[in-house]
């Protein structure tokens, strides 16, 4: 339930459980709080337009019928749930069609790197949206956007910069010898998962501002390049072509998205700090792309990790950390 306020009181979300039931898309009147302090506030005259999730059993029976009772509520959805089912599971549908089941068991091993960051991004950005809603509408809290960006960018960026080094060991390490292949294109996918955690920075935007009509086009305008490059790429390269497809679905997916709410909204950003952290993923993922097959085993993923320590420990020499930061860590 989105509540805007009016008296210059900032929008906010709330969770609480009303005594009184709300009707999806009702607008309603309503008196709302601005709490300064714990003994000064205000009331502001509001209105309440409460939303009904989008729920992921609604998502699975759209899928599972797109003429059906609950893809005619959302028909605007439709396209752009089809073509994220398609940025995220059509590869195997042509894998096995070009080079059998045994690539698709690699690939799907593979895959579990990605999916990692994916989880990872999506867990973080249940609390982004929260933060994002309650301050983008404040000009006084660009601040407070600004650092929540960079909170969740070094997030994203620090576990796919380690899978995308320590991917290669750990298949090597922990995999079955049938699968080995997958230390080839696990860190393809990693770095995929970063692209996917940074769509979820500008998708916010679009779904602030309700101009999120524009999201199938970017949607299925991905999941088609992810098809077409499969086909090309999959005779030739194998299931490395498939990863790489991936990759650049998932690029051109935020990239789409990014232009669209730079339409929208300008984000803030707080560039110096993002720049050093671009600069050290970067060494970081070429440093550990060196290692590979120089070393043997667990003297390799021993080495790799103690680069990852050293990232760290240069992002904080870099100045990236504020004191009160370090302290809080």
């Amino acid at each position: 339930t989105t509540i805007r306020g009016g008296g210059g009181a900032p929008a906010t979300e709330i969770s609480t459980t009303l005594r009184e039931r709300l009707t999806p898309d009702e607008i309603r009147r309503v008196a709302t709080a601005h709490t300064r302090d714990v003994d000064a506030y205000q009331f502001y005259p509001a209105l309440i337009n409460s939303h009904a999730r989008l729920t992921y059993t609604e998502v699975a029976a759209i899928l599972a019928n797109t003429r059906g009772p609950d893809a005619a509520k959302r028909p605007d959805l439709v396209p752009h749930l089809l073509a994220h089912w398609v940025l995220n599971a059509s590869d195997r549908w042509l894998i096995e069609r070009y080079r059998g089941t045994s690539a698709v068991g690699i690939y799907v091993a593979s895959y579990a790197f990605i999916d990692g960051v994916n989880l990872l991004a999506a867990s973080m950005n249940r609390a982004w949206v929260p933060l994002f809603t309650r301050s983008f509408a404040d000009p006084a809290q660009r601040s407070t956007i600004a650092r929540g960006i960079t909170y969740f960018v070094l997030v994203v960026a620090s576990v796919s910069t380690s899978l995308v080094v320590l991917s290669p060991s750990l298949v090597r390490l922990f995999f079955a010898p049938a699968y080995v292949e997958a230390a080839q294109i696990a860190p393809i996918l990693a770095l995929g998962g970063l692209a996917q955690g940074l769509y979820y920075v500008y998708v916010t935007v679009l779904f602030f501002h309700a101009r999120n009509g524009i999201l199938p086009v970017v949607t299925v305008i991905a999941g088609t390049l992810n098809i077409v490059l499969n086909i090309l790429w999959l005779p030739t390269y194998g299931i490395a072509g498939a990863a790489w497809a991936t990759l650049l679905g998932y690029v051109v997916l935020m990239l789409g998205v990014r232009w669209a709410s730079l339409r929208v909204a300008k984000l803030p950003f707080e560039v110096r700090r993002l720049a050093k952290l671009a600069a050290v993923c970067a060494m970081t993922m070429l440093c550990g792309g060196g290692l590979d097959f120089a070393l043997t085993g667990w003297t390799e993923l021993g080495a790799k990790l103690a680069l990852i320590a050293v990232g760290a420990g240069v992002l904080v020499a870099l100045g990236f950390f504020s004191p009160e930061e370090l302290r809080a860590l």
